[in-house]
């Protein structure tokens, strides 16, 4: 299974359409919560089946908290994509060292012996978080995020180690996420 973008779009779309939000962090929050429900289940591409472990939508969360603060403090100015790299660099943080569920068994139903691990946790989006955020309406923000994410995670690579049947380990490089 993919990162489930549809659910992020529709669901950012209505809280953005209801604009309920009292405060910056509010919306901050609902993006990173809902960005980390929409990961849960994606996967390196060259490695199906193997999904995130654990983590938190803590970094993403304050990525754009810091983002939005700094975006009030420009008074009128106009923005840049500078302004979005606490965005990005939370994003980025949330895929550092980011480890995987094994998901290829060993042979004779032995636990799977194998390691997937992030070695480099994407490229930051600040520039296309920052057209993301020009959109005019709350679809076009919403879709401009997804694109942003979904740019962002093919950058992201790691290495999947395993042992082969003869019970070698095999190092194997992946790049990218879907």
């Amino acid at each position: 299974m993919a990162a489930v973008w549809p659910v992020f779009q529709s669901q950012l779309v209505q809280y953005l359409k209801k604009k309920k939000a009292k405060k910056d962090d509010e919306t901050a929050e609902k993006i990173g919560n809902l960005y980390h429900k929409a990961v849960k289940t994606a996967m390196p591409l060259l490695v199906p089946g193997a999904l995130p472990m654990a983590g938190s939508a803590a970094p993403v969360i304050n990525g754009f908290k810091a983002s939005f603060k700094l975006g009030r403090k420009l008074k009128g100015k106009k923005p840049t994509p500078a302004i979005w790299a606490p965005a990005a660099s939370g994003i980025v943080l949330y895929w550092t060292g980011k480890t995987f569920q094994p998901a290829i068994p060993a042979p004779g139903g032995v636990p799977p012996a194998t390691t997937h691990i992030t070695t480099f946790p994407g490229a930051p989006p600040a520039a296309q978080i920052y057209a993301a955020m020009k959109g005019k309406t709350p679809e076009a923000v919403a879709a401009g995020l997804v694109g942003a994410f979904t740019t962002h995670l093919a950058s992201v690579s790691g290495l999947w180690t395993g042992f082969t049947p003869v019970g070698a380990p095999l190092p194997f490089p992946w790049v990218g996420i879907a």
